[in-house]
């Protein structure tokens, strides 16, 4: 295992860029690993907080729960409908986008 996982590299602009060198090298094992603790420790965090988003400090009653904070019924089917028809959207153009602007960028000089 390389010891030097998160030197610095330097690229031609000479922004250092700080990325884990087993992403560079191909191997997605501690990315991967890594990124499933972030999220394990976000559940752990979300359900020890569980109903309450916002705890009040002076009374209880007073706290905003997943249950008084929600939306109603309507607001969140049309939003759902939104989501729904918006997403493939935004997909699809930024497919769109990657496809026209990928390659090498060349700098011709030539006025």
């Amino acid at each position: 295992m390389k010891t030097d996982a998160l030197i610095p590299r330097r690229r031609k602009n000479g922004c250092s860029l700080v990325i884990p060198y087993s992403v560079w090298s191909g191997s997605w094992i501690s990315f991967s690993i890594s990124s499933l603790i972030f999220i394990g420790l976000w559940g752990i965090i979300g359900s020890i907080h569980y109903p309450n988003l916002v705890k009040a400090s002076n009374d209880s009653s007073l706290s905003l729960t997943i249950y008084n904070t929600s939306s109603g019924e309507l607001s969140l089917k049309i939003m759902l409908m939104f989501a729904l028809v918006g997403l493939p959207i935004v997909i699809a153009y930024t497919a769109f986008v990657y496809k026209i602007f990928k390659g090498k960028v060349t700098i011709n000089n030539k006025l």
